[in-house]
This record gives structure tokens, C-alpha cells and sequence, in this order.
């Protein structure tokens, strides 16, 4: 999926076979802690829901290179472990654009 600069997108995973990717509290913060130093400078986010087996992070595009560090990040490492374990993979959970237009969720106010 490509991402484009000025649009709000849904992005979310879950762990293979519903497994849990959240054990303890310190996972949680590690996780926060990546999406601070990967995502904030390239997307604003505008909710987020951490599960133990899955998150939800809406999100408004700032700039495109987060593509490339979701892609990354995520699919690389989720495909390559599951391949050598023989699990299916939730490609298709990955991410989702929700609206094209930051202006339909806001009410026509504009960009911030």
C-alpha cells in the first residue's frame, strides 16, 4: 500500500493466528516509543487503540516516506517469521485509507 501526503489512513495488524504482541506493560511503551521516533515525524496521529493481540492507529499523512518505514518495519519481519514458523500472515491487515480528504472528517475547516 502507498501512502500519500495529505490523507488519513487506518492503519492496524494483529498477531499471527491472534496471538498476543502486547505481554507486559514494557511492550506497550517500547511500541509507543517506535511509533514516536518512526511515525510522529512523518504523521500526525489522530487515534490510536493498542490491544494485546492487535492496534489501531489513525493517522493524518504528513509526508510520503512513511510508506517506506511501515513496509519495512512491519511486513519484512511479520513475512519472514511466519514463513520459517509456516503461519499465515494478515497481509491484508495492514493498513487502510479511510478517507481521502482530511477536510470530510474535520467539517471543510481545512488543514491545521
Amino acid at each position: 500500500m502507498l501512502f500519500e501526503s495529505g490523507h488519513i489512513y487506518h492503519i492496524y495488524n494483529q498477531g499471527n493466528n491472534r496471538q498476543r504482541i502486547f505481554f507486559k506493560r514494557e511492550n506497550y511503551l517500547f511500541f509507543l516509543e517506535k511509533i514516536k521516533n518512526h511515525v510522529l515525524p512523518y504523521a500526525d496521529i489522530l487515534a490510536d487503540c493498542l490491544m494485546p493481540n492487535h492496534f489501531h492507529l489513525m493517522v493524518y499523512v504528513n509526508w510520503v516516506e512513511l510508506d517506506h518505514i511501515r513496509s519495512t518495519a512491519q511486513s519484512r519481519t511479520t513475512d519472514d517469521r511466519s514463513a520459517a514458523q509456516s503461519r499465515t500472515t494478515e497481509k491484508d491487515r495492514k493498513g487502510k485509507q479511510v478517507v481521502k480528504n482530511r477536510d470530510i472528517l474535520f467539517g471543510q475547516r481545512g488543514k491545521n
